[in-house]
């Protein structure tokens, strides 16, 4: 059910005259606005009333709205349990209605007649739902979003001294000069850093930033996976201790910090009762680079200003980089070279480890599919300058552009038939072994040709072979 369905169902149908009373008496409406529906829920979304009514709510009420923003879905009423749990009926052979309702009572006292949270009934479970109770979707609107209150109550400021882990990062970079293979110190090889035909990968991935983000998060989370009290969360609403965390932190304005004590509220209420200690958490983040510590006055955390993305901001390229004499490659320092630069090096040239060194050379190819702004980057420009088979693939790249499509080992089909087209691309459903292209085109890998035949020779079809006389050769 998604949050505008909720929204009108509340407005139009679900809501009782009472109901509508008493929310346009607490956010300030008009009795014209509370004796009509369609005016109700023309103002129901304003500003009006809002900022009153939230800064009513609880330290844990208004965390619970927290929680609603981060999961951006809407949620049943077992939901709220988690703030309102003594008013949750126990006991032997209780139905749904008697455990909840007077949980609900408390939703729609304190959240829904105060104009603050959308209520309406699914009834598409119907089916598989036979109490009402069960059907009730809540969502909070994102209109209302900026009126929440901070999460800290008081935050510390300072501005030097971040303490921001790189070098756990700087060490899995360095790894790949060792043998090609990244550090050990990844729990999954999923993450695993590798050099292998000319290719930088994370696992069987291309490199990317992203994909150090999320190994550096794997490793927080494998440290935290045997910390006292650690558990997975029970219900799809509850998020994991990382994620509640980082979206804590994400909440403080430049050059704030907030110490661990102060999350202790916050993870109750967004990952239940079992989880780690706010302070573990915090210090395992700031162990894997995910986290900056500031330890005057006390230890206090937040999320690092510095982004991988704008390292390479302020870097002059010859202080990583070095052009081999006489020869076609580059070097690059793993000690100094940045993120951003490293991905960017991935995805326009050939890599080699020859004597403990990262090596690189231009690939025509890489070169040709970036897109134009990437190749005006100032790293590419630099390359251009000062490595001559760079400068030339460039030239040659300028050249040809508009003018060759150059790829390798790809065949190109077309077909009109729909029913086989269908069918082809089933077989070719995994990522990258297919592309649909306009007017019946389709593009796929050399070795997937003999499965593809045996398809159309299967179906009935006969294959046209057309092969061009003028073949694009890599110079």
């Amino acid at each position: 059910m998604e949050v505008s369905d909720i929204f009108h169902g509340m407005c139009s149908r679900d809501l009782s005259n009472a109901d509508i009373k008493a929310i346009c008496k607490y956010r300030g409406f008009s009795e014209k606005e509370a004796s009509s529906r369609a005016l109700f829920e023309n103002f129901f979304l304003s500003d009006r009333g809002v900022e009153k009514a939230i800064a009513s709510l609880g330290d844990a009420e208004a965390r619970l709205l927290h929680l609603l923003k981060l999961l951006g879905e809407p949620v049943d009423i077992t939901f709220f349990e988690r703030i309102y749990k003594n008013a949750k009926s126990t006991g032997w052979y209780l139905t749904f209605t008697q455990e909840y309702q007077e949980v609900f009572k408390q939703v729609k006292s304190s959240l829904v007649r105060k104009g603050i949270l959308l209520m309406a009934e699914d009834e598409s479970t119907r089916i598989y739902q036979t109490a009402k109770l069960e059907r009730w979707r809540f969502a909070f609107p994102r209109e209302f979003e900026r009126f929440l209150p901070p999460l800290f109550r008081s935050v510390k400021t300072f501005k030097e001294n971040e303490d921001y882990n790189n070098d756990i990062l700087r060490q899995v970079i360095i790894g790949i000069a060792k043998g090609g293979k990244g550090s050990p110190l990844c729990p999954n090889s999923k993450y695993t850093l590798i050099l292998s035909g000319g290719e930088l990968k994370i696992g069987e991935r291309e490199f990317r930033i992203k994909y150090l983000r999320q190994w550096q998060r794997a490793c927080w989370k494998a440290s935290l996976s045997k910390s006292k009290g650690a558990k997975s969360p029970t219900k799809e609403s509850y998020v994991s201790p990382i994620k509640a965390v980082t979206y804590a932190l994400s909440q403080l304005k430049p050059d704030e910090w907030a110490t661990p004590d102060q999350l202790s509220g916050l993870l109750k209420v967004f990952c239940g009762e079992k989880h780690p200690s706010p302070r573990v958490i915090c210090e395992k983040g700031r162990q894997w680079g995910c986290l900056a510590k500031q330890e005057a006055n006390g230890k206090h955390y937040r999320l690092p200003l510095r982004k991988y993305e704008e390292e390479a901001a302020s870097t002059d390229p010859g202080s990583y980089l070095q052009v081999e004499k006489n020869r076609s490659g580059v070097i690059v320092d793993l000690q100094a070279v940045p993120y951003d630069s490293l991905e960017l090096i991935s995805r326009v040239g050939n890599l080699k480890v020859e004597k403990g060194l990262l090596t690189f050379s231009p690939n025509i190819i890489k070169l040709g599919s970036v897109p134009e702004q990437t190749r005006s980057h100032e790293l590419i420009r630099w390359l251009g300058k000062h490595s001559s088979a760079f400068r030339l693939s460039l030239e040659k790249v300028e050249q040809r552009h508009g003018k060759y499509i150059v790829h390798s080992n790809l065949m190109i089909a077309k077909i009109k038939d729909l029913s086989l087209k269908v069918s082809i691309q089933k077989l070719l459903s995994k990522p990258g072994k297919i592309a649909v292209l306009p007017e019946d085109y389709i593009a796929f890998p050399k070795e997937l040709l003999p499965a593809v035949e045996k398809l159309v020779d299967k179906s009935g079809y006969v294959i046209k072979r057309i092969e061009s006389k003028n073949k694009a050769r890599d110079e």
